[in-house]
C-alpha cells in the first residue's frame, strides 16, 4: 500500500510564527488567515496580477519536505504553481530553488519531497494570471510524517455539501448550497502489528490533536491527490485483536470552507 503522511501537533505548520510577506493583500481577507487553522476564513490578493506569489521566513533553517492548499478558486490563467526555498530573501516569484511544481486539484492539493529541504526562506508562486484575485483558505508548510502501518486496502471518504433545506407546508422543498464545494468525512483503518505503530497514532493523532480539539492535515493514500485539513472524532476506537496485532479506525472530518468570497 502507498503511505500515508500526516503533519500534527503544536507547531505542524511551520507558517504559524514565521513571517509572511505577499504580493498584495485585500485587508478584508488578510494573510493571517493563511495558517488560523480556519479554511473557511480565506486569504485574498488585492487584485488578479500576472505572477502573484507568498513568501515565509520561518526565522531559521528548518525541515520541510511538505506543502498543501486547501480550498482556492485558482483556474487555468494560473499556468504552473511552484514551491521555491532559499537561503535569503527572495527578489522575485520565479527566484530562489525550484523544489516542487504542484499538481492543482480541487478543493485541495499538496506536494511532499522525496527528502526533506533544510532551508529559512519558502515560497509558493502562482505563475500566470488568475480570472478574478486569487483566494486561499489555508496553506501548511512543514514535514511530515509516515504512518508506520499504512491503512489496510478498505477506505472510506464520504462527500457532504453544506446546504440549507427548507420545506414548504404543501411538501416543496428549497435547497441553498452555503459553498461551492463539497466537504470530505474520510474513514481508514489500520492494523498495527507493534506497539510503537499502535502508539504512533494514539500519542501522533489522537493525543496530539487533544482529541480532536485541534486540526491536522493527513494525506490518506499517497499515490493520489487527496490531503484533508480536519479534526479527528473526540471517541477513537480501537481493538486488540492479539498480543501485539490492534485495529482501528480513524475518522476524519474535512475544516470547512468559506462562502464565496466575491
Amino acid at each position: 500500500m502507498p503511505d500515508t503522511y500526516y503533519l500534527a501537533g503544536s507547531g505542524f505548520n511551520l507558517i504559524d510564527g514565521s513571517t509572511v510577506a505577499v504580493t498584495s493583500e485585500n485587508s478584508l481577507f488578510p494573510k493571517a488567515n493563511l495558517y488560523d487553522n480556519r479554511p473557511s476564513r480565506p486569504f485574498k490578493f488585492n487584485a488578479a496580477a500576472a505572477d502573484d506569489y507568498i513568501t515565509f521566513d520561518l526565522g531559521a533553517a528548518k525541515n520541510v519536505d511538505f506543502c498543501s492548499i486547501h480550498y482556492h478558486n485558482i483556474d487555468t490563467g494560473v499556468t504552473a504553481i511552484r514551491l521555491y526555498s532559499k537561503t535569503s530573501a527572495f527578489a522575485s516569484a520565479t527566484d530562489g530553488t525550484l523544489e516542487a511544481t504542484f499538481t492543482k486539484a480541487t478543493p485541495t492539493f499538496y506536494t511532499h519531497l522525496t527528502s526533506p529541504v533544510n532551508r529559512r526562506y519558502w515560497k509558493v508562486s502562482f505563475i500566470g494570471t488568475n480570472g478574478s484575485p486569487i483566494e486561499l483558505g489555508e496553506i501548511v508548510l512543514g514535514e511530515a510524517s509516515v504512518f508506520t502501518n499504512n491503512q489496510r486496502p478498505q477506505w472510506e471518504t464520504q462527500y457532504r455539501r453544506r446546504q440549507i433545506r427548507n420545506t414548504t407546508r404543501a411538501g416543496e422543498v428549497h435547497v441553498y448550497n452555503i459553498t461551492d464545494q463539497e466537504e470530505r468525512i474520510v474513514q481508514l483503518t489500520y492494523r498495527p502489528d507493534s506497539s510503537a505503530a499502535f502508539e504512533e497514532v494514539r500519542d501522533d493523532i489522537y493525543q496530539g490533536t487533544n482529541g480532536g480539539a485541534t486540526p491536522f492535515v493527513i494525506v490518506p493514500d499517497g499515490d493520489r491527490e487527496e490531503v484533508i485539513h480536519g479534526r479527528i472524532s473526540n471517541s477513537w476506537d480501537t481493538q486488540r485483536l492479539f498480543t501485539t496485532v490492534w485495529e482501528h479506525q480513524l475518522i476524519v472530518t474535512e475544516s470547512p470552507m468559506g462562502v464565496a468570497v466575491t
